[in-house]
């Protein structure tokens, strides 16, 4: 009875530390997924606004901000 109770609290420490890792690991690579996408997202939105934008009225914009054509 005793050697059966020391393997269960041997298993569930065992158990808690690799479940305990696995939540680290998980919370990071979502973190670093999270950031990609979020990064990719807005890239994707820039873009889409972009093709969407007048580009004649973008340029007369940039000349008059500036001085000269900075825009492309």
């Amino acid at each position: 009875m005793l050697a059966l109770f020391l393997v269960c609290v041997f298993c569930k420490q065992k158990y808690s530390r690799i479940t305990y890792q696995f939540l680290l690991v998980l919370k990071k690579r979502l973190l670093k997924f999270k950031k990609k996408i979020l990064l990719d997202f807005l890239f994707f939105i820039f873009v889409e606004i972009h093709k969407n934008f007048n580009f004649v009225d973008h340029k007369t914009i940039m000349l008059i901000q500036n001085g000269f054509i900075t825009a492309f």
